[in-house]
């Protein structure tokens, strides 16, 4: 698996509008190839447009095997921190996902 530089917590409330900026950095390090956009991915599940955008401006790293390994990854860690009670909207879509991704 490829590792890279990562913002580490890529979703929605950490972008800018109309001006796209990053927010929120204090996670940023190296993670696996994908990383990141796999994130944004996992946190658009609810909007099927903005998912399917997602998908599709990302797809060059999310349809590769290290892709498919850090949209697992972030949805383990999203399932863990579901179980405290986050993204509890998030967890039958995350589940859907992961049984996608392993059925490869």
């Amino acid at each position: 698996m490829m590792w890279v530089s990562a913002h580490g917590d890529l979703h929605w409330n950490n972008i800018t509008s109309p001006e796209c900026f990053l927010l929120d950095w204090e996670g940023w390090g190296m993670a696996p190839l994908g990383y990141d956009a796999a994130t944004l991915y996992c946190h658009s599940l609810l909007v099927p447009e903005a998912a399917a955008r997602v998908r599709e401006e990302f797809s060059d790293v999310l349809d590769t095997l290290d892709g498919a390994r850090s949209q697992l990854l972030v949805i383990a860690r999203m399932l863990r921190r579901s179980t405290h009670g986050d993204y509890p909207a998030l967890v039958t879509p995350l589940h859907r996902l992961a049984d996608r991704l392993i059925g490869r």
